[in-house]
């Protein structure tokens, strides 16, 4: 009998620790929306990128990008997020390996994608990024972009057909 009424008793003080749990839980209407591209370009850190979103920073004369500039896909963009890939895990295998194991995961997910062009009709090539050694194992992560096949400095002006 007694171990019934404690039984009782925590399970009335659980349901009021829930009730207080979500009491304290953000109000949907008034929590920030999840991102979304707009008008105004954004920074955004690769990590946070999702498919589909366009950006201009790909070509800066850096070692390593960390973020990028997100822009609207309807106009100029250096480039569209098209896929994620990840690495497996496991001893560093040197760098060459690492951009030839990401071009092939990226060919994979996105070589459909880059041979179907723009919406506009252009023609897009494979731009990925490639884990390096400073960051693994913990960011394995290749990232494949398509980008316009001109190597002038010619931006996309539409999104990757689909």
């Amino acid at each position: 009998m007694s171990v019934a009424v404690l039984l009782v008793a925590g399970l009335s003080v659980l349901m009021v620790k829930a009730v207080e749990r979500v009491g304290a839980m953000p109000d949907p209407a008034t929590s920030a929306p999840p991102y979304t591209p707009s008008e105004e370009p954004s920074g955004v850190y690769l990590d946070d990128l999702t498919t589909g979103d366009c950006a201009n920073g790909l070509y800066r004369d850096e070692d390593t990008i960390t973020d990028v500039t997100v822009v609207v896909c309807t106009g100029p963009h250096e480039g569209e997020f098209l896929a994620r890939v990840v690495l497996p895990n496991g001893r560093w295998m040197g760098e060459s390996a690492s951009e030839r194991m990401t071009d092939s995961l990226c060919e994979r997910y996105a070589g459909t994608l880059i041979r179907s062009g723009t919406t506009a009709g252009e023609s897009v090539t494979a731009l990925n990024f490639y884990p390096t050694k400073e960051g693994w194992p913990d960011d394995r992560s290749g990232l494949c972009f398509a980008v316009h096949k001109r190597d002038d400095g010619t931006k996309l002006a539409a999104p990757i057909r689909r």
